[in-house]
């Protein structure tokens, strides 16, 4: 366990933060330039539900041509992603369940996901949007509340935040699910 988080460590630079810090930037600069369509809530809705969808047809399209433990557990992952982002009662209750059982589930079957480790590429990137992901919760639970002009923008910079996770995230799938040789990641049966 230790020599794969050393290996998350390695696969990570400083440009792994920026993409989160941009976009807070972007939202500041869009706001002071009267770029409203960028600051609307409800384009980061449709967004969301457009770019989670699409996550999950990658998901399912990796699992039908290479199979694979890890593509069976991000597909559970971006399916709880979907959801909260539809809004169901109950969702958000179940995003932090699936938080919780998304990494015990990786690590119950770390020895069928191993190679994953091997892919610094998608390594990188996924550790990446996760930060990112993180970011805009720590938006949305206002941790940045003393920073002026935070109280007018915390909603749309949560959201744009977390669209440019979502976007991080088709772009992982897609390394993973293209750019990698079939065997990368074992085929499994799930006994």
């Amino acid at each position: 366990m230790i020599k794969h988080l050393k290996q998350i460590i390695s696969a990570l630079n400083g440009w792994h933060f920026l993409p989160g810090p941009f976009t807070v930037l972007l939202i500041v600069v869009a706001d002071s330039v009267g770029w409203d369509f960028l600051l609307s809530k409800s384009l980061h809705e449709y967004l969301a539900l457009a770019l989670t969808g699409a996550a999950i047809l990658l998901c399912i399209a990796h699992l039908r041509v290479h199979g694979g433990a890890l593509f069976i557990i991000l597909t559970f992952f971006t399916l709880n992603l979907f959801c909260r982002e539809i809004h169901f009662a109950g969702t958000d209750i179940t995003i932090y369940l699936a938080l919780f059982l998304t990494p015990l589930w990786a690590w119950l079957w770390l020895d069928r996901i191993v190679d994953v480790f091997e892919d610094k590429r998608f390594l990188s990137i996924f550790t990446s949007t996760l930060f990112t992901y993180f970011l805009s919760q720590l938006i949305a639970r206002r941790v940045f509340r003393g920073i002026p002009g935070e109280d007018m923008l915390h909603v749309p910079l949560e959201e744009a935040v977390e669209t440019t996770a979502h976007i991080m995230l088709i772009i992982s799938y897609s390394l993973a699910s293209w750019k990698r040789s079939p065997n990368c990641v074992k085929k499994d049966h799930i006994s």
